[in-house]
């Protein structure tokens, strides 16, 4: 069965829906979950005559600015976005607690941790592709390898998967 089916079809407590909403978009974005945790209204632009969202800074910037990027929102996601912004009471998108380090996305990693413990998808393995040898273990940043692989097949190359997702350029995969 699809993980992520199961993620949004089983009901918990942790469930909330600022938690369904930053797994949806990071199905679309394969952002990561500080990244998703920090769009503000004003980031949802219009680039090259596309609705995207703007990723103004990202982890990975003290190694390089790859991070920095527009992602074209899906179809799919913009009734999802809009209506964050609508109902959002204040510049970010995704409304959660703040911790004392001034991170906005721990309480909600937190969640998403408790939420798969309840859907039975804990420490599963899973392969992140057919291609891959390697398992993992699905965690939040896991939606930017499946993305990355869904790219991967429908053969959008490297360098546009690159600047999707974030990545420095490596030609080599």
């Amino acid at each position: 069965q699809d993980d992520v089916k199961i993620l949004l079809d089983t009901p918990s407590g942790y469930l909330t829906p600022n938690l369904r909403a930053s797994i949806i978009i990071a199905m679309f974005t394969g952002a990561r979950i500080e990244e998703i945790c920090s769009i503000k209204k004003e980031d949802i632009k219009t680039h090259y005559q596309v609705k995207c969202i703007y990723f103004p800074k990202a982890k990975t910037d003290r190694y390089h600015m790859f991070g920095q990027r527009y992602i074209p929102i899906a179809p799919k996601l913009n009734k999802l976005i809009d209506k964050l912004i609508t109902e959002s009471d204040s510049d970010y998108l995704i409304n959660d607690t703040i911790d004392k380090y001034g991170k906005r996305s721990t309480y909600l990693s937190k969640r998403f941790g408790n939420h798969k413990v309840k859907c039975g998808i804990d420490k599963k393995q899973t392969h992140t592709s057919q291609l891959d040898d390697d398992i993992e273990f699905r965690d939040f940043h896991s939606f930017r390898t499946t993305l990355n692989t869904f790219f991967s097949r429908e053969g959008i190359d490297t360098v546009k998967r690159s600047a999707l997702c974030g990545w420095k350029i490596d030609k080599n995969k």
